[in-house]
């Protein structure tokens, strides 16, 4: 345990102090994801089915932030637009208290809507922190972090536990007012890095390129699908779980955990061989392959009797668990090592962007070809991921050779 921990906590400095905002973040997101709808329904009373359309219109709308927020970071750096952010999505959370009192849909909308483009934003800035932070560690940094926001996460949502438990008014505002709370504390330690100036764009250098890059636009379509794969666990396998299979309907939770506690296990060592484009490549190849084998074992559970849809089941979780560490592991090295170094922050806004079409579609996608679809839906759910991972070395490749271009075009410009 004291290796691990080691393992997975950076070195001192700004490094570890970037772990640290990591790890308020992601524990202040675990504590109010379960429990959010809850406090918008159970004590403000706002219908269900309105507050959905509202949050999913206002993350609709905030799902091209990353480039602009990208494009700022380069500019000005990134420290400061990153602690601006959190601190934005931390005055809106603490709004919503508000709510209680004035129940308007109109500023339900505005809250949710600015503090969504502060998240779809945020996500993209602090790419780019890390970018500067771990230099060329940064993929390894990278890791780390999301091991240690999944440590996070689940400490977070231990406390939401408590609160639903509790199902009281004032336990839900603490929690709602707990979270802001760890998005100012967030920022706070964001503006105590050290200021990173942005970096010098060579004299040939185009605005915006990423817009002009069709490689990277194949890579960030590319991982856009491979990310319903997260979808899986959140979204499709619970009810499948619950609606198709004899397995005790605890495990419609326990996957999550079980995905959990590997992800902060694995992440850090199974990142250590992906480190340039073509590792990349093959990690996205190995991940397909295997969200194939997982889906099929998914299906197959809805034949078996009660424990051995238990057992089937949690041996697909965790086959599923090593595809999302080598789709991660990719999914960290692509936007950096094929993005110039002046322009990290709106290559990673593109890529960002990917991302929430992904979780935008994935609600919908996933119940229709799984849960509608029944087995045949999850088979042709892992072909599709097979083909996209046998795809990958081609387009890889495509992009990385755009990028040795982009180089050789632009050195006589440096500054």
């Amino acid at each position: 345990m004291k290796r691990w921990f080691a393992a997975m906590l950076p070195e001192r400095g700004a490094p570890r102090r970037l772990a640290f905002v990591f790890f308020i973040n992601s524990m202040g997101n675990g504590m109010y994801a379960p429990a959010g709808l809850l406090f918008l329904s159970r004590v403000v009373g706002l219908p269900v089915v309105q507050v959905g359309i509202v949050l999913t219109v206002a993350g609709l709308i905030a799902l091209g932030a990353g480039i602009p927020a990208g494009r700022l970071a380069d500019r000005w750096g990134p420290r400061g637009i990153a602690a601006t952010l959190l601190l934005c999505e931390g005055v809106c959370m603490a709004g919503l208290v508000s709510l209680t009192v004035l129940r308007a849909y109109a500023l339900l909308f505005l809250l949710v809507g600015v503090s969504a483009i502060a998240e779809h934003g945020g996500r993209a800035v602090r790419g780019v922190v890390i970018a500067r932070v771990g230099g060329a560690n940064r993929v390894a940094l990278r890791a780390q972090f999301r091991a240690f926001g999944n440590v996070a996460t689940a400490l977070g949502a231990l406390v939401s536990g408590l609160a639903i438990q509790l199902d009281t008014q004032a336990a839900y505002i603490t929690l709602v007012l707990i979270n802001a709370a760890t998005y100012i504390t967030a920022a706070a330690l964001m503006w105590r890095l050290p200021y990173y100036p942005p970096l010098p764009a060579p004299a040939a250098a185009r605005r915006l390129a990423v817009f002009r890059d069709r490689g990277f636009a194949a890579i960030t379509a590319l991982n856009s699908f491979m990310m319903l794969e997260y979808g899986v666990l959140i979204v499709a396998l619970p009810i499948w779980i619950v609606s198709q299979t004899e397995a005790p309907r605890w495990m419609a939770g326990g996957a999550l955990l079980i995905n959990t506690v590997l992800v902060a296990a694995l992440q850090v060592r199974m990142s250590r061989g992906v480190t340039n484009p073509a590792s990349s490549a093959v990690a996205l190849r190995r991940a397909g392959s295997v969200f194939l084998l997982s889906t099929v074992t998914i299906a197959a559970a809805s034949a078996l009797p009660s424990t051995a849809a238990l057992i089937v089941l949690v041996l697909a979780v965790a086959v599923h668990t090593m595809g999302e560490l080598w789709h991660a592991s990719a999914a960290f090295e692509l936007p950096y090592s094929l993005a110039p170094e002046h322009a990290h922050g709106e290559y990673q806004g593109m890529f960002e962007l990917g991302v929430g079409v992904s979780m935008a579609v994935a609600p919908a996608l996933l119940t229709a070809l799984c849960i509608e679809g029944g087995a045949l839906g999850w088979l042709a759910l892992g072909i599709a991921f097979a083909a996209m991972g046998a795809l990958a070395p081609m387009v890889v490749s495509w992009a990385a050779r755009g990028r040795e271009a982009h180089v050789v075009a632009e050195p006589t410009g440096s500054a």
